[in-house]
């Protein structure tokens, strides 16, 4: 004969609810303007766009196109960062904010 086992309550937790705040998520420029920035890449492997922080009226990225090229010999293509931009957009316009190399 089998013994009767008593049912255990459930432990419940006494600590205040707290809700959880939502994530941040930061505002993106889409593809097509991107593109236009970028304009014509021979090679092109994607465009990548990080937002870096607010700037008054706008926001800040940076923006960089990466490119792939095969070796002869090689079984994978070479993976390379192309070219780089910081730019502003304000949600209509892209302006380039990227700084060019001072010549001596």
């Amino acid at each position: 004969m089998r013994k009767k086992t008593l049912m255990k309550k459930k432990k419940t937790s006494t600590a205040p609810y707290i809700p959880e705040e939502p994530v941040y998520k930061p505002p993106t420029i889409p593809r097509d303007v991107l593109e236009n920035l970028v304009g014509y890449v021979e090679n092109l492997y994607k465009i990548d766009c990080k937002w870096v922080f607010p700037d008054g009226e706008g926001e800040r990225y940076r923006v960089n196109v990466y490119t792939e090229t095969y070796v002869d010999g090689s079984l994978y293509p070479r993976i390379r960062m192309g070219q780089s931009f910081s730019v502003y957009y304000d949600g209509e316009t892209i302006i380039d904010k990227t700084e060019k190399p001072k010549l001596k």
